[in-house]
């Protein structure tokens, strides 16, 4: 999953989370409680917007898919009420990953 920079950069954020979990399982993480409660912290918003994005990345592959099928003449308009959904979810959730 590649998307571009800022909070975008999903793969930076996955490396990051990947830091964290080495960190946090070292056995003097937890000598300095305020120290770790501040990585805790981090890796809970790393973990919310690396999974909301994987989800993100998923609708639209699925999108994709049915857009496929609905070209090839393997669905109908069904599918397409289904994509239109999907546009509408996967377009809230994207504002809703700008502001965060």
């Amino acid at each position: 999953m590649s998307f571009y920079g800022g909070i975008f950069d999903v793969d930076a954020k996955q490396r990051r989370l990947d830091d964290i979990e080495a960190i946090t399982s070292e056995a003097e993480f937890w000598t300095n409680p305020k120290g770790a409660r501040d990585v805790l912290r981090e890796k809970g918003g790393l973990e919310r917007l690396v999974g909301a994005f994987k989800e993100l990345d998923s609708s639209l592959e699925d999108a994709e898919v049915m857009l496929e099928m609905i070209d090839a003449g393997e669905a109908g308009v069904e599918e397409l009420g289904e994509i239109n959904s999907s546009f509408e979810t996967i377009d809230a959730a994207c504002h809703k990953l700008e502001t965060q």
